[in-house]
């Protein structure tokens, strides 16, 4: 079974690797602009269109960088 892991949670190297110990795949969600309202708040350190490439780029390796072991995310 994959699972998408939710980037804010609480201690998520832990969360991360109870689900990988029970033999689940891991996937990054990954918070992007929303398509339905300019209004909706996307989340912190969302990629937006807005952004230069190099402040979205600096935006997704800090959501990497919240915990190992997923194997892809589920929007690319």
């Amino acid at each position: 079974m994959s699972m998408t892991m939710y980037r804010y949670s609480l201690r998520p190297e832990r969360l991360a690797g109870k689900a990988r110990s029970l033999g689940h795949e891991l996937l990054l969600q990954v918070p992007m602009e929303p398509t339905e309202s300019a209004e909706q708040n996307p989340a912190p350190q969302a990629l937006l269109t807005s952004l230069p490439l190099d402040q979205n780029i600096e935006r997704l390796h800090w959501l990497m960088s919240r915990f190992q072991g997923y194997v892809g995310t589920p929007h690319m």
